[in-house]
């Protein structure tokens, strides 16, 4: 049973000093049914967060902390079993700044509409450089896990996931044409100054050929195969 998350990622910037309350008020306002969400802070001691507001950095024990004062994982179990994690790293150089937002399977998955709002909505507050809607197991693919340490995915993407965001950056790399000539195959719709998209409306499976056939044939369309081809 394959988990989906969104991955939100920023590369060499920082997300800004509040983020994690940025994130919890857009799920608050998006994904209502996480809260009351928990923040585990020690064996069997948690702290509840009913609203965004709730949550300080003055709960975070110490061993949360990779590097003191620099860099921290932030693990929040929502209250419909959903799974969030930030990493808030100060830096962002040789590790990326990350929201993750997981669920557990498929079946569990908010519809597609009002997953896409919650996305773009994190993308517009967030301001990432990379933004994707996946399944786990396509990122633990040889080939696509071989490719993300080959390429910089704030400006080419390691693959299409089931929701691609393609921002300022990834635009220059793809170009408006590209992605026009596939809009009349996937959805594809304007978010912080670049597109999200959604390669399907049901849950992307990449074991299932005729998922994998499809991202592929889009992949090639919008000259994402070339660029891949040229790193062998």
């Amino acid at each position: 049973m394959s988990k989906y998350y969104i991955g939100i990622y920023s590369k060499d910037k920082p997300f800004e000093n509040d983020v994690v309350q940025t994130t919890l008020q857009v799920i608050f306002d998006r994904h209502p049914h996480f809260f009351p969400a928990t923040f585990e802070t020690g064996p069997d001691v948690f702290s509840h967060i009913k609203l965004p507001s709730d949550f300080s950095y003055s709960l975070i024990p110490k061993l949360f902390w990779v590097e003191n004062g620099i860099s921290v994982r932030i693990p929040i179990s929502g209250n419909d079993g959903t799974e969030l994690a930030i990493l808030d790293d100060r830096d962002s150089t040789l590790i990326p700044s990350s929201v993750l937002l997981t669920w557990q399977s498929k079946e569990l998955l908010p519809d597609v509409s009002a997953l896409e709002h919650l996305f773009a909505g994190l993308i517009e507050a967030l301001r990432p450089t990379a933004a994707i809607v996946t399944e786990e197991a396509m990122g633990l693919s040889d080939d696509i896990y071989n490719r993300s340490f080959l390429i910089d995915n704030s400006v080419v993407p390691e693959a299409l996931s089931w929701m691609t965001w393609f921002g300022p950056k990834h635009m220059k790399t793809i170009g408006e044409t590209a992605l026009e000539g596939v809009k009349n195959l996937v959805s594809l719709r304007p978010c912080a100054s670049g597109y999200i998209l959604v390669l399907m409306q049901e849950p992307y499976e990449d074991a299932n050929p005729e998922h994998r056939r499809f991202r592929e044939e889009i992949e090639e369309k919008i000259g994402l195969t070339a660029m891949y081809k040229n790193l062998e």
